[in-house]
Parts: C-alpha cells; structure tokens; sequence
C-alpha cells in the first residue's frame, strides 16, 4: 500500500475514498465455523443435538470455567477468520441458517444476533448468537483488562436476526443466574449510557416472567440491581458475577431459608 493511503484509514477499509462499494462479486466464502459451548446447563444436549442436526459442521466446547476461558477455548477450536458461538441455554431459531458473513472491509469485529427470551419476552442481543472475530478472542484472554459485557468490550455490530430462543428457566439457580447476570450489566449501561431502550429492558426483567422458576427470574433481576447499586464502582467485585462457583454461593445465601 502506497504510505500516502495510511492518513485515510481510520476504522476500516472503507474509510479509503477510493474504495468502490461492488454489489456483484463473483466471490465464494467458506462458512464460517459453529461451536456449540455448554457448561452445566440442564438441556445442553437437547440444544446440541437440535443444532448438531441442522448444522453437521458444529463443533462443540464443554465444562470450560469462565467465559473468556470458554471463548478463548472456542476460538481455538475453529479454522475460520471468525467463528458463531452458540450457547447452551439456547435453542436454535428454525430459521436461521448460519449463512451470514462478516463485510472484511469494515474491519475486524465482533457480530451479535438477537435472541428471543422465552421467559420475560424481551427480544435483543442477550444469550444470541455471536459470531466472533478469532483473533480478536485469541488476543482478550485476559479479562483483567476487559469492562464487565465482554463482546461488548471490543468493537462489535448487531445484526437484527433473531438466532434463538432463550430458554433458560431449567433450574431455581439456572434462572436466576441469568437475570442477576444480565440486569448487572444492564444497570451499569443505564449508569453510563442511558437510554430509552435499556430503562425498559431492565424494567422487563425485573417485573415480568412467566413459567417454570419464574420468580427466581424476577428475583434474580431484582437482586443484580441491588447488587451493582452496592459495587458500582468496584469493577472488581462486579467481575465476581462471572464466577460460577461464587454465584451458587450468593444464591444460596439468599436463598437460605
């Protein structure tokens, strides 16, 4: 590349104003690869089977403790450029494919789809498919150095497709970990950077569910606002949450009686 071009780029290549934006290349991409990751989720082989079927290809990552280890573990795993995590507590959408591919020309970033959460309804990028970059994965191992969400830590898109359904309400502990999770990390995005959009999620979480284990939903939501009002501002004990060990141990203290 000529070393006058450089000035020009800043976040990706199409920053270069020479750059033609071609809707007619004759271009055959291979796909990219799935890896299905699990820990001790109850239905993690139904929803691998589910997958596995659909998508003979998968590849699949278990009993990895902590989720840069998992991903880290999962990128290693894969022979593509990028790579589509799905997650155990998910079950696939009957219609999607798996055939989207990243625009290189944009850079290097992480892809978020949406899921459909089955329990409260709410429909965005939590517990989704994610279609990562790998060596942008190979590069995060250390989460020390990473904020609490962390795909949303590196640059990252959202593409509006819905990829699965959330079905997490499997246990009292299963459920609850994950609206404690979730509306910590919602709680600091409204902190940081309100919106309208975020209000009402966190607002969903922490009044609405229905099914099996649906007040551990809702208490789980409740008890992750409670706790990030306490430690908002000790990064520290909010990455506790990340632990599984340590949240069976919070949720049994709650739950003590």
């Amino acid at each position: 590349m000529p070393n006058d071009c450089k000035s020009h780029f800043s976040t990706q290549y199409y920053d270069y104003p020479y750059i033609l934006r071609h809707t007619d290349w004759n271009v055959t991409e291979k796909p990219q690869d799935i890896v299905f990751i699990s820990y001790d989720e109850k239905n993690a082989d139904l929803n691998y089977d589910i997958l596995k079927k659909q998508q003979p290809r998968t590849k699949r990552l278990h009993g990895v403790k902590g989720m840069e280890n998992a991903l880290y573990e999962a990128a290693k795993l894969s022979d593509t450029d990028w790579f589509f995590a799905v997650f155990a507590k998910t079950r696939l959408h009957e219609n999607f494919d798996f055939s989207y591919l990243p625009d290189r020309l944009q850079g290097d970033k992480h892809y978020i789809f949406n899921c459909k959460n089955t329990v409260n309804q709410l429909e965005y990028g939590h517990m989704g498919v994610i279609l990562y970059h790998k060596q942008m994965v190979l590069d995060s191992h250390n989460y020390d150095n990473l904020g609490l969400d962390y795909t949303m830590s590196h640059r990252h898109d959202v593409v509006p497709e819905v990829s699965c359904y959330g079905e997490f309400n499997t246990s009292p502990f299963e459920t609850w970990r994950s609206a404690f999770r979730e509306t910590i990390k919602l709680s600091q995005q409204l902190d940081k950077s309100p919106t309208i959009e975020t209000r009402y999620r966190l607002k969903v979480w922490c009044n609405e569910a229905k099914g099996e284990f649906a007040q551990y939903c809702i208490d789980g939501a409740n008890h992750g606002v409670e706790f990030y009002n306490l430690h908002k501002d000790n990064m520290i004990e909010l990455k506790k949450t990340f632990r599984w060990d340590w949240l069976q141990n919070y949720f049994n203290s709650k739950f003590e009686t």
